[in-house]
């Protein structure tokens, strides 16, 4: 397993596996991935050269987003996410970006698979930072997460 820049020959691997995980993404989700693909920086986890797992991230100032990550399902639970997460903390102490932030589905919605997510980004380091009441297109709230870089 290894973590590697992403690079413009990836995007559509990545927009494959942002269909795997239907769960979490929808159709216009993986439309936006596809977008970002090409206009963020990121990283990609390939096992023998396939890609298994990605994060996507804009800078603005000194915060860093990350706009989407995804890792594949049989992939799940092996430390491919804090590896990518490592990456990215990485590269952003070298610019000096010191508050990394990501936006998830707010716990006000019960759904199984973000209550996953939710569990790992906190279990990384992130901290609740403030909830935006009826974000979403649906109504749903969304939770942003911040976690100090250092």
């Amino acid at each position: 397993m290894k973590i590697v820049k992403l690079k413009a020959i990836y995007s559509r691997e990545i927009v494959q596996t942002a269909k795997i995980l239907s769960k979490w993404f929808t159709k216009q989700a993986i439309t936006n991935i596809k977008r970002a693909c090409n206009k963020q920086n990121g990283f990609v986890a390939l096992d023998n050269n396939k890609i298994v797992g990605f994060l996507l991230y804009r800078k603005w100032k000194e915060t860093a987003i990350i706009t989407w990550m995804g890792i594949l399902p049989n992939y799940q639970g092996e430390g491919i996410g804090r590896n990518l997460l490592k990456s990215l903390e990485n590269k952003l102490k070298k610019y000096g970006v010191r508050k990394l932030k990501v936006s998830t589905l707010a716990p006000t919605t019960k759904y199984k698979p973000y209550e996953k997510t939710r569990k790992f980004y906190l279990k990384t380091g992130f901290k609740k930072y403030k909830i935006d009441k009826k974000f979403y297109p649906d109504g749903s709230d969304r939770l942003v997460l911040l976690k100090i870089v250092s």
